[in-house]
């Protein structure tokens, strides 16, 4: 029986044509995704407070299935300047919170901000042993504590506070937490206003934000 050499050809042809179209698409979305801004999350709170101990877990599981390709995430700690005290700060925990915030954003310097908010979840885990639990946690997540204790009593911490400060200070937080998305405040939580009440809620605003294609992980 003879080879029917014209329906082959065609055959092959429809299946070149169709990889080619398919390679073309998924190559037009990945363009689309890098070209496209991340959305801005600015997370105001305190480092011993409960409330924020939870924020920071939910963006933790937000910010492993997003990403920083599509979560911008700053974090903000809300203090006071008292150049008497100790870390030349006040707030509302005391001392020792300031220096969970010092940890957390040297975390941040030391590593990235994904990092950085696992390194606050694993703190949140108990949350009245901060700083004193950084250590185990630095462990936990193959940090070097050494490092990161050096950081939180130096000039450099200063420098991040004092940025972390600032940047509460223009978004005039005084709520911990405060969630603000692309600029606009989204969520004062456990309090009003706020848009969510579940990690599902945050997801979706931040999908919702995005201007890409939409990202695995949106809902």
């Amino acid at each position: 029986m003879g080879t029917n050499y014209e329906t082959a050809e065609s055959y092959l042809e429809s299946i070149i044509n169709s990889s080619i179209e398919t390679a073309a698409n998924e190559l037009a979305t990945d363009i689309a995704r890098r070209d496209a801004e991340p959305v801005h999350v600015r997370i105001h709170g305190e480092a011993k407070c409960p409330d924020f101990g939870s924020i920071v877990t939910i963006f933790q599981k937000i910010m492993h299935v997003l990403g920083t390709d599509v979560v911008d995430l700053e974090l903000g700690f809300i203090m006071k300047d008292i150049p008497d005290y100790s870390t030349g700060y006040w707030s509302l925990h005391g001392q020792s919170e300031v220096i969970g915030n010092a940890l957390i954003l040297c975390a941040e310097q030391q590593t990235n901000i994904t990092a950085a908010i696992d390194f606050a979840a694993c703190l949140a885990e108990r949350i009245d042993d901060v700083p004193t639990n950084a250590g185990a946690c630095a462990n936990r997540l193959g940090m070097d504590y050494s490092k990161l204790r050096s950081c939180a009593f130096s000039d450099t911490a200063k420098d991040l506070l004092e940025k972390a400060k600032s940047l509460s200070d223009k978004d005039s937080a005084v709520w911990s937490p405060t969630i603000f998305i692309n600029d606009e405040l989204y969520c004062l939580w456990h309090s009003t206003p706020c848009k969510a009440t579940t990690e599902d809620d945050f997801r979706r605003a931040i999908c919702d934000a995005y201007k890409g294609q939409t990202p695995p992980g949106c809902i």
